[in-house]
């Protein structure tokens, strides 16, 4: 026994130190970990010189992690190239160079610096370095003896594996047809070590020759071949596909009818998923990419997801991340340039994640996350760019209020002037990272997201003053202050209108003694927007009613928590009123569960036959006036539920379960609100 006592404690000092050993091991570059708190904006810092030096460096428009180093393709004098090709179609609109203090266009727009730049960044000496510069040498066929860059900006960096295991980087080159329309078309550059950059074979006859686009767009690797976007400038375009891509030329085909305008394109699910432009609303389609091209198109969302009035016309962003593939919208173009998140499940069935609730085929669709379109700041125009980092989701938009910098009503909204950054855990519950371009109004759009081992890497679009990049990574800290807990975030902020206040409720967190609540308020007067953000109060408990709103205003609420040394949180979810999703009661879940069993997401009768019955009862419970039973029922159906990932059988298949997890979180918080009085049992 003493000899048993002995080992018992030797392997209790053992496993104390392995931990330690293990945090000493996190605090060492690289650094990824799902145990880590969603960054927040202190987590970023700028780690380039703006514009790498020169501000016609406008944006970050292709980023790309390969063998150790992140690269990252710019575009140069994007708006003087734009306003240039609008002056040219519409004369009588646009002047060239435009009136804007903050734009710097030389005068003769063919003698704009327009030679596109590849930079590369080293984790081992924290040192950017430019290794490619396109050449100056295409003769501008309107202006013979003036030359342009065989390439204005590198669209796409994409890693793609060859057929003989080779993985090269690819770099989509975007040429200045838009200008100078006679000009040589996009072009496709490759390399295999990251110095030496050579153009793809694209001769004069074949069919990557005679293409005649100016755009090369996104990349992606599907059966083992590369699929490529090509189009023009400002959009959509068909897709091309090539088993071999470095051999260029008559290895190349095309693959899309010629009536598809594609502006995205991503792999989910063992299928090619294609967003596209549609004048009536943007469509998602799917192929397998089998048989003699244009292949085979499943629909599997259409009509712009059924919004009724001003649909989104374009899906400009799709991202896999827990299994679901999130797709972005484009809201330009409309007369609500909000943009909107759907997510779309293995089945090809879809849910809406942020935007209007709406009616379709498959009946009443709300947005899971409770926000409107543009998570409820009506001048995000594009979900432009999502990437997973620490198991989170990342989703950058860009904010269109800073094209209005200069306007009267522009500085009315000044405030919100910059990209909006947003993370979730879940694709349900959503945290705001920050809404003012990290601090610089000319950041007006997220354009590259990219994980890597070193952090989350963000590359802004701003020609006015030169891109950005910032490098997002855990805060880190000293190796006693690891040992202990962290004050974690709320979670799972849930809000709800009563006829006299608005309701909120969240998760318990750990070690927090008081919350703070915080609001920020958003109006119309006159026309003109108002904003005012507070802390409105404090408490202890759980939940909080608010009695001070005032009708026909719109409401954003957050809350953080403090422990006893008054440490403060980061902050939580966000949430909006007027709300736009259901009130969760038990009718409510009753039809969710028989919809599961309907659709045979169960593993085992025994399994459904343990749902319905804990469920039922708990329903009984209710009835019977007995809140207490209630709870306890549904936290053990909740409990059990929400570990099934870890059992060995499970019972229900995983996404459904994962959705079932937080509905009855859900209802739970609603259950505790009748406990304390604030809902009656008449509401759940």
């Amino acid at each position: 026994m003493k000899k048993w006592c002995i080992l018992k404690r030797l392997l209790s000092i053992f496993s104390y130190w392995a931990m330690v050993a293990s945090v000493l091991l996190i605090l060492v570059q690289p650094v990824i970990g799902s145990e880590y708190s969603p960054l927040s904006r202190e987590d970023f810092t700028m780690v380039s010189q703006q514009g790498f030096g020169d501000r016609q460096n406008g944006w970050a428009w292709g980023m790309a992690w390969y063998k150790g180093k992140l690269y990252v393709g710019t575009n140069r004098a994007y708006h003087c190239l734009e306003t240039r090709s609008l002056n040219i179609a519409f004369p009588m609109l646009f002047d060239y160079p435009a009136d804007d203090p903050d734009v710097e266009c030389i005068p003769d727009p063919d003698d704009l610096p327009l030679r596109a730049e590849i930079w590369c960044w080293t984790p081992e000496t924290d040192t950017w370095k430019r290794v490619y510069q396109s050449p100056d040498d295409l003769e501008i066929p309107e202006s013979p003896g003036k030359y342009v860059a065989r390439d204005v900006g590198f669209r796409g960096l994409y890693v793609h594996r060859e057929a003989n295991g080779t993985d090269a980087l690819y770099m989509s080159g975007v040429s200045s047809e838009c200008i100078h329309p006679k000009i040589s078309p996009g072009r496709i550059l490759r390399t295999i070590d990251g110095t030496n950059f050579e153009e793809i074979p694209r001769d004069p006859g074949t069919f990557l020759g005679d293409l005649d686009k100016g755009s090369v767009r996104g990349m992606v690797s599907y059966k083992k071949k590369l699929f490529v976007v090509v189009g023009g400038i400002h959009g959509h375009g068909y897709v091309i596909e090539s088993a071999d891509p470095a051999q260029g030329n008559d290895s190349f085909r095309m693959i899309t009818p010629p009536e598809f305008k594609v502006m995205e394109i991503a792999t989910f699910n063992g299928f090619l998923y294609l967003g596209l432009h549609v004048k009536e609303g943007y469509s998602v389609v799917k192929t397998d990419a089998t048989g003699e091209p244009p292949y085979e198109f499943i629909p599997v969302v259409t009509d712009g997801g059924f919004k009724k009035y001003f649909p989104n016309k374009e899906a400009i962003s799709m991202h896999e991340f827990n299994g679901r593939l999130y797709v972005g919208t484009n809201g330009m173009g409309t007369w609500q340039p909000a943009a909107e998140l759907i997510r779309i499940n293995p089945d090809d069935t879809w849910d809406l994640v942020v935007g209007q609730p709406r009616a379709t085929p498959e009946g009443w669709k709300y947005p899971l996350s409770g926000l409107k379109q543009g998570f409820g700041w009506f001048l995000n125009a594009h979900m432009w760019r999502m990437e997973e980092f620490d198991d989170r989701l990342y989703v950058g938009t860009f904010d269109a209020s800073t094209v209005w910098k200069d306007t009267w009503w522009g500085q009315l909204v000044a405030k919100h002037m910059g990209f909006d950054l947003y993370s979730t855990s879940d694709g349900v519950y959503f945290s705001k990272i920050d809404d003012q371009g990290f601090q610089d109004k000319f950041n007006f759009g997220v354009r590259t997201l990219q994980a890597t081992p070193y952090g989350l890497f963000l590359g802004t679009a701003n020609y006015y003053y030169g891109l950005q990049i910032w490098r997002g990574v855990p805060h880190e800290l000293e190796p006693s202050e690891r040992l202990s807990a962290s004050l974690n975030p709320p979670q799972r902020l849930e809000v709800e209108n009563s006829d006299n206040a608005v309701i909120l409720s969240w998760d318990d967190t750990a070690g927090a003694c008081q919350y703070s609540i915080f609001r920020l308020d958003r109006s119309f007067n006159n026309g003109i927007p108002q904003f005012v953000e507070q802390m409105i109060d404090t408490t202890h408990a759980t939940f909080y009613q608010d009695t001070t709103t005032e009708p026909n205003c719109e409401y954003t609420y957050y809350i953080q928590a403090e422990d006893k040394n008054g440490n403060i949180s980061e902050s939580s979810n966000f949430v909006t009123i007027p709300v736009l999703a259901p009130k969760i009661t038990f009718d409510y879940t009753f039809a969710v569960i028989k919809d599961l069993v309907g659709h045979d997401k169960f593993i085992s009768a025994k399994a459904k036959k343990f749902v319905l019955r804990i469920f039922k009862q708990a329903s009984f419970a209710l009835k019977q006036g007995d809140v207490n039973r209630t709870e306890r029922l549904s936290k053990r159906l909740h409990r059990t539920i929400s570990r099934n990932k870890w059992m060995k059988d499970k019972m229900m298949e995983s996404l459904a379960a994962e959705d079932m997890d937080i509905l009855l979180s859900k209802l739970i918080k609603r259950i505790k609100l009748a406990k304390a009085g604030i809902l009656s049992l008449s509401d759940l």
